[in-house]
């Protein structure tokens, strides 16, 4: 049975904070209902408080009125290790003043589980209309891995939020998931070696790619070429790379490079999800600048539906 706001614990005005004024400013991740990797977590009721914005590093996200909020798509920050990092939670309620928490965790062993011991920041206000939870945040373990990290905040009515609650939900607040780096810690030794090398051979508009796989380490799920100029990435699965890969649409007389990076994909335990651990460096081909000439025809395996992020519509093929 829910509670009304009567039966609800209120606070008098000498116990108020102070009311922020701070900006609402629209982030660069698309907002997802999906659930990340990290174990299930959903507010039922955001009738007396919620969540309307959240920040990192001066990244700012507006958060819907609702449960769950998924910011996982892409970084919204870059931490550092050895560092804390500025932070703001913009928490509303319909007018009443309510003791609400604030914890935040982060996946610091990359394992796509979080443990209650990868807290980085709790706080707890008295909130009337809105208040701003800030940071900083406690410093992020140089012992933490670098690259690509899941986090979560929640926003819980009177109590500390739990991490995983039973059965995935918990009555009053909010969960926003997201995605940061982290740079200057300890590289993830599970986290896979870049290629061993990569050779580029100009052609007719396209580059044909010799991708040689790490020797050692984790073994690559795919790869992601970035094509400079123009940072177009394309995603090549790993069974692909047995032969040449083809890069086309490319200009003649432009020299180009490729950086390529391993992801090395595996199944979390706890939750069945997929988790994706990306090389700390990339392998850089050799210059190459398409002339006009034909190398020798491809043929064999198509991948025109591989993964393409870029703006330019490059088409992927394999050499058989």
């Amino acid at each position: 049975m829910r509670r009304t706001p009567t039966s609800r614990r209120l606070f008098t005005s000498s116990s108020i904070v102070a009311l922020s004024s701070a900006a609402f400013v629209a982030g660069t991740p698309d907002i997802a209902y999906a659930q990340s990797v990290l174990c299930a977590s959903e507010g039922e009721d955001q009738s007396f408080e919620w969540v309307s914005r959240f920040e990192i590093e001066g990244n700012s996200q507006d958060i819907p009125t609702q449960g769950y909020t998924d910011l996982s798509s892409v970084s919204i920050g870059t931490l550092t290790g050895g560092e804390a990092f500025d932070l703001a939670v913009d928490v509303r309620t319909n007018g009443n003043t309510y003791s609400e928490f604030v914890n935040i965790w982060l996946d610091l062993n990359q394992d796509g589980v979080v443990e209650p011991s990868e807290l980085i920041y709790q706080q707890q206000q008295n909130v009337t209309t809105l208040s701003t939870f800030t940071g900083p945040s406690d410093v992020v373990p140089t012992t933490a891995y670098n690259g690509q990290m899941f986090g979560r905040m929640i926003m819980q009515f009177d109590g500390a939020p739990e991490l995983c609650p039973t059965g995935g939900t918990y009555q009053y607040g909010a969960t926003v998931d997201f995605l940061v780096d982290v740079v200057q810690a300890t590289d993830n030794p599970n986290a896979p070696q870049p290629p061993e090398s990569v050779i580029a051979v100009a052609g007719n508009g396209e580059v044909s790619l010799t991708i040689a796989p790490p020797t050692t380490g984790n073994t690559p799920t795919e790869y992601v070429i970035t094509v400079s100029p123009g940072g177009v990435e394309i995603t090549v699965p790993a069974s692909a790379i047995g032969n040449p890969v083809v890069v086309d649409g490319l200009t003649n007389g432009q020299e180009y490079t490729f950086d390529v990076t391993s992801n090395y994909g595996f199944t979390v335990p706890s939750t069945g999800n997929t988790l994706t651990l990306s090389s700390n460096s990339a392998t850089t081909s050799n210059p190459a600048t398409p002339d006009g000439t034909a190398p020798a025809a491809p043929s064999g395996i198509d991948l025109t539906d591989a993964t393409n992020s870029g703006s330019t519509d490059d088409t992927l093929t394999s050499d058989a």
